[in-house]
């Protein structure tokens, strides 16, 4: 059996700054992301403020039962140079699938992961490509797409229609000391032009990185 088909549902994460972290309300899913953070050995971005001129964007992919999820990292230095990392986690404990299903999902993983770190509950690995894309021309898409500007879906009209699976989005960008977070649950099934531009941020990231 394909372990992929395991896969439930998916929830892409972005992380994008505009104000301080005291003047904000952190997404519901965020916290989801800090033990794969910490296992990554990146930190927690709420609670990392940069050098002045320089940024970090980070997109994670993923919740529920989906296996494996994937955050997207950009960061910007003081020159405008972009650069990209993207990070595979997936549960420590697949105990939900066969011994077969999950040592099958594992090796198909590490075939293009190196730096396996463990966390309290998620393995988390650097995703390696044949050929890496250009990051700065990624960032820029996404830029132009919205990425640093949407506003959180709670300030938005509820949707007609409510879904357990799907995809969610939730932006994070840090600027210097500022920092921003907002979130998007199923945004397909949203009217309006947020809604919209947050499916096309969601299936540019899908994409690059896969």
């Amino acid at each position: 059996m394909n372990p992929f088909r395991y896969l439930v549902h998916t929830i892409l994460l972005v992380v994008a700054t505009q104000a301080p972290a005291s003047e904000i309300e952190h997404p519901v899913l965020l916290p989801f992301t800090d033990d794969a953070a910490m296992a990554a050995g990146i930190g927690l971005l709420k609670e990392t403020p940069l050098a002045e001129n320089s940024s970090e964007i980070r997109i994670w992919i993923g919740f529920g039962l989906v296996v494996p999820e994937k955050m997207l990292r950009f960061r910007r230095d003081s020159r405008g140079v972009v650069s990209g990392q993207v990070f595979v986690k997936f549960p420590s404990d697949l105990g939900y699938m066969s011994s077969n299903d999950a040592a099958d999902l594992r090796r198909e993983i590490m075939r293009n992961c190196r730096d396996l770190r463990k966390g309290k509950k998620s393995d988390v690995c650097t995703a390696t490509f044949a050929h890496e894309p250009n990051w700065q021309s990624l960032y820029k898409k996404l830029v132009a797409l919205g990425l640093t500007t949407l506003p959180d879906e709670s300030t938005l009209p509820e949707p007609e229609f409510e879904g357990n699976d799907g995809i969610a989005m939730v932006v994070e960008i840090r600027n210097g000391a500022a920092y921003r977070a907002y979130e998007y649950s199923n945004p397909i099934l949203r009217d309006g032009p947020e809604a919209a531009a947050a499916v096309k941020i969601i299936s540019t990231v899908n994409n690059a990185i896969h």
